[in-house]
């Protein structure tokens, strides 16, 4: 994670269980051209979907016939990389969802 960048973060406790698979996460006040995104359930993780990027941090996915970058901003349970399924899965829920930035505008934003 960026050092210039503070996240605030919460504890989320439900003794039922029933917190949410996807989140979206927003930082307030910030307008950007990426989009957070919790997976809530365990193994959790919190994923930044990026405009398309050289950098090695990131992992490529293939969408409907599309590139996305998504990094791995938090590994919440310490579980290690990802399995490409979850990444999938993430990115039909947010596309399901209707989130804003949309995952076209996110991959249309290079160099902006």
């Amino acid at each position: 994670m960026n050092n210039s960048t503070a996240l605030k973060t919460s504890v989320v406790k439900s003794p039922s269980n029933n917190v949410a698979r996807w989140m979206v996460a927003y930082v307030p006040d910030v307008k950007g051209n990426s989009a957070l995104v919790l997976k809530g359930t365990y193994p959790s993780y919190l994923f930044e979907i990026i405009p398309p990027t050289q950098s090695s941090n990131c992992i490529k996915i293939e969408y409907q016939g599309n590139t996305y970058h998504v990094m791995v901003k938090l590994d919440i349970d310490n579980a290690g990389a990802p399995p490409n399924s979850y990444l999938m899965e993430m990115l039909r829920w947010y596309s399901k969802c209707k989130a804003k930035p949309t995952l076209n505008k996110i991959n249309a934003s290079v160099g902006k």
